[in-house]
């Protein structure tokens, strides 16, 4: 409060004047913010948020939608197995396929764990079924292979091998090359190279 002339007058200096509260530090202390820090506080867009909701269960959907059409696939091999446990024999066929696919799904398991691309669980659930289904019929058809058994383990042992070691390699040093994420910015370097391997596999697969 101001001092009043008399008082000032009898007794100089004894009056201490105090300055009045600035309006923005009452702001403060009733909880609110001055309004330029309002302003600068960052406003999120209600339609953007729901576009961003819809593309997330869209990916979900089709995600689980292309896991399961991946399945037959996977069982298509059944028939030839029947054929090759009727005649006790594998004939013709051809160890190739079921090694590619087998690969191909070993690949697409390392790259769907979580600590390497976080919400792949389609991908990591699917290709972890075709790794167990690609491994009967290996074991199947090394059962029938005959005078090709040894020949069949030795080509499985080295393609697992190769495989081992890729891993690892791609395990340490990936992280650390120069490269940018790809597809999109949340992806992990390991991620990357493990998704670009795996689409070179999976056209092996189909090739073979």
């Amino acid at each position: 409060a101001a001092c009043g002339a008399s008082a000032a007058a009898a007794a100089p200096g004894s009056c201490v004047a105090f300055p009045a509260p600035s309006p923005s530090d009452d702001a403060a202390d009733l909880g609110f913010k001055p309004l330029q820090t309002l302003k600068a506080l960052p406003l999120e867009h209600p339609g953007r948020k729901m576009r961003h909701q819809s593309k997330d269960e869209a990916a979900l959907v089709l995600g689980w939608m292309g896991a399961v059409a991946t399945l037959p696939l996977f069982l298509a091999p059944l028939e030839p197995m029947r054929r090759i446990s009727q005649r006790k024999a594998v004939g013709s066929f051809s160890i190739i396929p079921y090694a590619a696919a087998w690969l191909n799904c070993s690949l697409w398991v390392a790259y769907a764990l979580p600590w390497v691309s976080p919400g792949r669980l389609q991908s990591l659930s699917i290709n972890l079924i075709g790794l167990l289904l690609e491994s009967s019929y290996l074991l199947f058809y090394l059962r029938y292979a005959g005078q090709y058994r040894e020949r069949a383990i030795l080509g499985l042992a080295i393609m697992a091998a190769v495989l081992a070691t890729f891993l690892s390699l791609v395990f340490v040093f990936a992280p650390r090359l120069p490269i940018a994420s790809w597809p999109d910015k949340d992806e992990s370097r390991l991620g990357t190279v493990l998704g670009f391997a795996c689409v070179l596999f999976n056209t092996v697969m189909y090739g073979s």
